[in-house]
């Protein structure tokens, strides 16, 4: 070939790369200046931090939490990854930093909590969480408890948000006291420690005492032991219900984001006969099918909770499964996979928190880290009267306002 080229055109291929993070020192200079008349030294104030003590700045200590609350990598992993950059930072020390970022934050956090049990409708459901016993030098079974707020599915205008808060043990009554000011439907499982809070009453407008926490079933659930039993037996009544609830849900899926009322009345029109003839059947097999049937503990769950499975009938609000709850519990569970247990019930405390604040963020498309470094850059000199400035929510709209 000659040597004489000239450009007839290019061809491109875009590649993907990494750029490893780095950790920067930011030194801040602060002059001292002497007046030259009255000799009087004058100096700026140094710049807040939010943990004082720890010398790290908002975005560091916002990328610990997330790390650990939402990526779930325990501290001593983060600890071993800072290494690699030359940072020298123990395990405890990080532990310093998100028990900082907790004590900061938890104000925050009751906020939330009060917005969850604000509204009429919520989820809750618990999960273990295994807590370090110092004195035996063995672990025990500690719960994390999760209520949500999501009225997305029927167009409520709420935001939505999860809440989390630690128990010292599954029976400690820790529920009764999250409960005391909730109210409306509350979404939940057939678990006993609920029973008490249903019992409790309220006055209404017609001076008639009425339930102030009405139970609302979970179709999923049920579908569980539904799905067990049919797994061993195959049975043709076991399947025919799978069928039933599987087309309840189809109904509930053509339906969302609709409005309360529509829901209704199409919930009405589709799923009251299914669910009706699913009762009569239900009658019928808890008198024919034996005790020891695989198929007798489904049934009898469904009709000891029946008014609660039928909530969805007569309030659109309603949700037909408890789902909303089990998806924020999930990464609880998978965090706890990694770092197997908290060291002490202050840990649970504070990881209550920090799951409340960036679980929130994230179901309001907020991204958490950015929010969270945000919050720590000015929550400790924002106002306290105007603390729900910084709830994800608000926070996303106040970033919008300022962009537009």
């Amino acid at each position: 070939g000659g040597t004489r080229l000239h450009k007839v055109g290019e061809d491109r291929r875009k590649v993907m790369e990494r750029i490893p993070a780095t950790v920067k020192i930011i030194e801040h200079v602060r002059p001292r200046m002497r007046c030259r008349d009255c000799d009087a030294t004058r100096q700026a104030p140094p710049p807040a931090l939010p943990i004082e003590r720890a010398m790290v700045g908002p975005a560091f200590l916002a990328h610990i939490a997330t790390s650990k609350y939402l990526d779930h990598i325990p501290l001593n992993r983060q600890s071993q990854i800072l290494a690699r950059s030359r940072v020298q930072l123990s395990r405890q020390t990080l532990m310093n930093y998100t028990s900082g970022i907790a004590r900061l934050c938890a104000p925050l956090a009751e906020l939330i909590g009060e917005h969850v049990f604000a509204g009429d409708a919520f989820h809750i459901d618990d999960t273990p969480m295994w807590v370090l016993d110092r004195e035996r030098s063995r672990t025990r079974e500690g719960r994390m408890w999760c209520a949500v707020r999501d009225e997305r599915p029927w167009g409520g205008p709420a935001p939505p948000a999860a809440w989390y808060a630690h128990a010292a043990s599954k029976g400690d009554g820790t529920v009764l006291d999250i409960l005391k000011g909730a109210h409306g439907l509350m979404h939940a499982d057939g678990d006993t420690r609920y029973h008490a809070a249903y019992r409790w009453l309220v006055t209404g407008d017609d001076g008639v005492a009425v339930p102030r926490l009405l139970e609302t079933g979970c179709w999923a659930h049920a579908r569980r032991y539904w799905w067990e039993a049919w797994t061993i037996t195959k049975s043709d009544g076991a399947a025919e219900v799978l069928a039933v609830i599987g087309r309840l849900f189809e109904v509930e899926r053509d339906h969302l984001r609709c409005t309360p009322q529509v829901r209704l009345e199409a919930r009405r029109r589709l799923s009251a006969a299914r669910v009706a003839r699913l009762k009569a059947w239900l009658d019928w097999a808890v008198q024919a099918l034996s005790t020891s049937s695989p198929e007798y503990p489904a049934v009898t769950y469904m009709l000891e909770r029946w008014p609660a499975f039928e909530r969805f009938l007569t309030d659109g609000r309603a949700e037909l499964s408890n789902n909303a709850v089990e998806r924020a519990i999930r990464p609880v569970v998978l965090g706890r996979r990694n770092y197997s247990f908290m060291g002490s019930d202050a840990g649970g405390e504070r990881a209550a928190v920090l799951y409340t604040l960036l679980q929130s963020a994230k179901l309001n498309g907020v991204d958490p880290e950015a929010w969270l470094t945000d919050v720590l850059t000015r929550i400790a000199d924002h106002p306290v009267q105007r603390l729900a400035e910084l709830l994800p929510w608000n926070w996303s709209q106040e970033r919008s306002a300022l962009a537009a």
